[in-house]
């Protein structure tokens, strides 16, 4: 598995984040060809989580940031944790 899944136990197996554009585009492939199996999984895309991500003008890199953190808040709360405040 990818160094950027959200599960790391077996109770925590339907859930999947999604980091990068290339992992995007993989689980968005491998969607298509056997959906009978992505339907089983919860994911949520992000951008990888380094510096370099962000490395665009504003108001990108903004917009970025806030799309980040709004993927990371929907993580939590469907692994059942409550969101920052």
């Amino acid at each position: 598995m990818n160094r950027c899944h959200a599960c790391s136990s077996a109770s925590l197996a339907s859930h999947l984040l999604s980091c990068a554009v290339g992992r995007q585009s993989s689980w968005k492939r491998l969607a298509r060809r056997h959906p009978g199996v992505a339907k089983a999984y919860a994911t949520i895309a992000t951008y990888h989580t380094s510096k370099q991500a962000f490395w665009v003008a504003e108001p990108e890199q903004s917009a970025r940031k806030t799309r980040q953190l709004a993927a990371f808040v929907a993580a939590a709360r469907m692994l059942g944790y409550s969101a920052p405040r």
